[in-house]
């Protein structure tokens, strides 16, 4: 609801200037003013007052809770990415479906895949269903096999061992993440997109 009074258009000069007059007074009034971060538009229509954008694009994402339904391996523009040794992958792609926490502490654990019907979460009912998401560390995870450290956490000295592979994050497990806005350079939002954090593992044998 607004208390803005639109203009008067009166049918004599003498009485429609009174009237705008009158107008101008009421409307000063009731005068809401904005600042750099609150935005004020006011119309013969009423006020419209929004967030400016700059601010809205760096507010915190809410922390959500998303299953591990699927797993595949990433490709960017240079096509799949993987490690310099086995040529296996060292990034992977998420289908996730959100969940929620029904019951305290671990309640009854059950990791096997597609299990949604026991263990301590739930899916939520409007949540988001087959999403695509992405695990932010897995970002410093490169094809060279000079780094000592990677999403593991392990530190494998200057070389990540021929007879191990990186393994992704767990079919059916649980990670906290967030639905995530993607700028331009002007702050513009042009993406969404879901991030989900935890840590890889590794697989093999000892030489």
């Amino acid at each position: 609801m607004s208390n803005y009074v639109p203009p008067f258009l009166g049918s004599g000069m003498a009485l429609g200037q009174y009237l705008e007059r009158l107008r101008m007074a009421v409307n000063r009034s009731v005068e809401i003013r904005g600042d750099q971060d609150i935005l004020v538009q006011q119309s013969d229509g009423g006020v419209n007052i929004s967030l400016n954008p700059r601010v809205a694009n760096v507010i915190p994402a809410s922390v959500r809770w998303f299953r591990v339904t699927a797993v595949a391996a990433y490709s960017d523009v240079n096509g799949p990415v993987n490690d310099g040794n086995n040529d296996d992958p060292v990034m992977w792609v998420y289908t996730v479906t959100e969940v929620f926490k029904r019951f305290l502490a671990h309640a009854v654990a059950d990791f096997t895949p597609t299990s949604t019907t026991t263990g301590p979460w739930r899916t939520l009912t409007g949540g988001i269903v087959d999403g695509t998401a992405y695990n932010v560390f897995e970002t410093f995870n490169t094809k060279k096999t000079d780094e000592p450290q990677q999403a593991t956490g392990v530190i494998h000295g200057n070389d990540f061992p021929s007879t191990f592979d990186m393994t992704p994050l767990k079919l059916d497990a649980v990670y906290p993440g967030v639905v995530q806005n993607v700028l331009d350079d002007a702050g513009v939002v042009f993406n969404t997109e879901i991030l989900i954090w935890g840590p890889c593992g590794t697989d093999g044998t000892c030489s």
